[in-house]
């Protein structure tokens, strides 16, 4: 399984690792930032941080490793800034 940290912090970052890190894709593309990105944008005021996204999953296998990571990203911020 992939596993996703959030440390909280001013800025909305991401970095990659893993043995499936390069596969992966960029990191703007990647489908944890974009979720949070989204969520960002219809929360004002909403606290963010640096996700750590070490990637086991291969990408595109169609197992669903980039939407369960992004789901984890929205969940994460969820719990930062007591969201239900």
């Amino acid at each position: 399984a992939d596993r996703l940290e959030l440390a909280p912090g001013d800025r909305l970052a991401l970095t990659v690792e893993g043995p499936r890190a390069v596969a992966a894709g960029p990191v703007e593309e990647n489908l944890v930032i974009r979720a949070a990105r989204g969520l960002l944008e219809r929360v004002p005021g909403l606290r963010a941080g640096s996700f750590r996204l070490t990637k086991n999953l291969p990408a595109a296998a169609g197992i669903g490793g980039g939407s369960s990571d992004a789901a984890a990203a929205l969940r994460l911020l969820a719990r930062l800034n007591g969201l239900p």
